[in-house]
């Protein structure tokens, strides 16, 4: 169980922090915001094909996708808030606080906390996004082996005879 944890969290904060960057891209941010739902299923993709993780079962695979999905948000957001609260003290956008979302956060004193509590609660749901494709991507891998075994163990009962 451990091995599976941490390259789930390792993964999921270099997707996050990658995807972090691609949302301070202004007409690319929707499609940022569509990907942080398919991190774990891409995770479990990725350590499949380059046959770093074995045979995975769908509680494992929906685990690591729930993981990955909440570290990825808190990386997306250690990366994108200093950011753009930094882009916009230099270039002027929080001049108006209708029209930034940061600087309309930091004029009030509760803005930290509640900044922490809007990135928890896009955490958690990240993370159940990711769960279910996880476990989507996981049965599918833990189908197709299924088959080859299926398939190998009817190959050796024909050459038996």
């Amino acid at each position: 169980m451990n091995l599976l944890i941490k390259p789930a969290i390792v993964l999921g904060a270099i997707i996050g922090a990658i995807l972090g960057i691609i949302l301070l891209i202004p007409y690319v941010q929707a499609l940022s915001c569509l990907a942080f739902g398919f991190i774990g299923g891409a995770i479990i993709f990725y350590l499949k094909k380059n046959n770093l993780i074995g045979l995975l079962s769908s509680q494992d695979g929906s685990l690591m996708g729930a993981i990955s999905g909440f570290v990825s948000v808190f990386a997306a957001a250690a990366v994108y808030i200093p950011i753009s609260y930094i882009t916009s003290l230099i270039f002027g956008i929080g001049k108006n606080p209708e029209i930034n979302l940061i600087s309309s956060f930091l004029s009030f004193s509760y803005s930290i906390l509640a900044l922490i509590m809007i990135v928890f609660f896009i955490a958690m749901l990240s993370s159940l996004f990711n769960a279910f494709s996880a476990l989507l991507v996981s049965y599918i891998y833990e189908r197709i082996e299924s088959d080859i075994e299926a398939k190998e163990d009817r190959n050796d009962i024909l050459i038996d005879d």
